[in-house]
């Protein structure tokens, strides 16, 4: 059985209420955490009314730490199935993707992570796999997305058919083993928002493999808040400085180490 964790900052009804009933709808899933940290009153009494019968659902409010502080609240004071899905408040998942993810864990034991196959509200492919990055591929993938170098960091020249062990998974949906998140302590708490998903998949990898599964999809509404907002550009700049401050500028031979096993193995593939 799994359970479930979803941060909601700015509870939007039409879409928040039906992400979240048909999670509860799915049978693997027996628990769901609703972490509400914004600051409407009147919105969270409306999410309150929403679920106040659903057993499956815990629902609490908590002042905005960031992202990460609001799924360690429950991963590292709460009780969590065998499995634990991070999920974001507008990503529709449905049961195959659920009920392949737990077959997939519960088949390998190396494995500690699952992510499916992300398209968006407009059934168009969002990068799902990528490699873990640097500094210079993000300020060129920000200034130019259909760039050479962004199309590396994104996999692009690559088709994946089958179930893969991969660097890097989508944060917006990760499924994991409980035991191990606990043991890491969840999310690092430094990144209010941004890159925090990355760097928990690095430390999640440290106990075993990510596997992406392409044979699952979720719809994931995204809206690239950072591009529009100069607030939520400036939170992302900060977190690029932790990250790369955390695990390196320059010398991250981790990554590049990771990076270039990956493309090696999917060049022999081709």
């Amino acid at each position: 059985m799994i359970s479930c964790s979803i941060v909601i900052y700015s509870w939007n009804q039409s879409v928040n209420q039906k992400v979240i009933s048909i999670l509860s709808n799915i049978n693997k899933i027996s628990r769901i955490y609703l972490i509400y940290n914004g600051t409407n009153q009147d919105s969270f009494q409306k999410l309150k009314n929403c679920f106040s019968d659903d057993k499956k659902i815990k629902i609490y409010k908590i002042k905005n730490y960031g992202m990460g502080n609001a799924h360690n609240s429950i991963i590292n004071n709460k009780e969590l199935n065998k499995y634990h899905l991070i999920l974001n408040p507008d990503v529709f998942v449905n049961e195959q993707a659920i009920e392949e993810g737990l077959k997939k864990l519960d088949e390998n034991n190396e494995i500690i992570a699952v992510g499916p196959e992300i398209f968006d509200q407009n059934n168009i492919y969002w990068p799902s796999v990528k490699l873990l990055p640097d500094p210079i591929t993000q300020i060129i993938r920000r200034l130019n997305p259909k760039s050479k170098i962004n199309k590396k960091y994104e996999l692009n020249n690559f088709h994946f058919k089958k179930d893969i062990f991969v660097p890097m998974i989508s944060g917006c949906y990760i499924l994991s083993k409980s035991e191990v998140l606990k043991d890491i302590r969840g999310f690092d708490e430094r990144f209010f928002l941004y890159m925090e998903d990355i760097d928990i998949i690095r430390r999640l990898s440290k106990y075993g493999k990510i596997c992406y599964m392409p044979n699952t999809s979720v719809i994931h509404l995204n809206n690239l808040e950072s591009r529009k907002s100069f607030k939520m550009f400036l939170i992302h700049f900060i977190s690029y400085i932790k990250y790369y401050n955390k695990w390196g500028w320059i010398k991250d031979n981790l990554k590049k180490d990771i990076n270039n096993k990956f493309i090696s193995f999917m060049n022999t593939l081709k």
